[in-house]
């Protein structure tokens, strides 16, 4: 038997940010922000502290797409900076810059964005035989710059 996978931090944080962008239900959405994003969570976005739940909003709103969209993201220039060697996979700061390009049969709308996030990670989640390692991490800080184009 091979030794459970755990993902490494950039793949970690690309998993979880195209999980919220590519969400297909408001509860879909819930728990893929929810996955990512800490409770107590430190955002700064276009230079404006928010909360939590103006975040959430901000990201809801920005994905918001009609029935029969679809939404894809596609990461470029990424940038990792482990914690100590300890936690090296699972902890630590990451930069993205991103498109996330929200479509129909044409496309609609896109948000390209620079995000640098510091991900903390708090109890291993019990796991099941043979699946990977689940940390209990999350962004504890986000710092993100943000643009939307509606209607290409």
């Amino acid at each position: 038997m091979s030794e459970p996978l755990t993902l490494d931090l950039l793949s970690w944080a690309k998993q979880g940010l195209t999980n919220v962008y590519t969400a297909n239900t408001k509860a879909a959405f819930d728990a893929a922000f929810d996955a990512f994003v800490h409770q107590r969570v430190q955002v700064v976005m276009n230079g404006e502290q928010l909360t939590r739940d103006e975040y959430k909003k901000r990201l809801y709103n920005q994905r918001q797409r009609g029935p029969g969209s679809t939404a894809s993201v596609k990461f470029d220039n990424n940038v990792v900076l482990n914690s100590t060697p300890r936690n090296a996979l699972i902890e630590g700061n990451v930069g993205m810059f991103y498109v996330a390009t929200m479509s129909t049969d044409i496309v609609v709308g896109a948000v390209t964005s620079a995000m640098n996030i510091t991900v903390q990670s708090e109890d291993i989640i019990p796991i099941t035989p043979g699946a990977p390692i689940q940390y209990n991490r999350r962004a504890t800080v986000i710092n993100q710059v943000s643009r939307t184009v509606d209607d290409m």
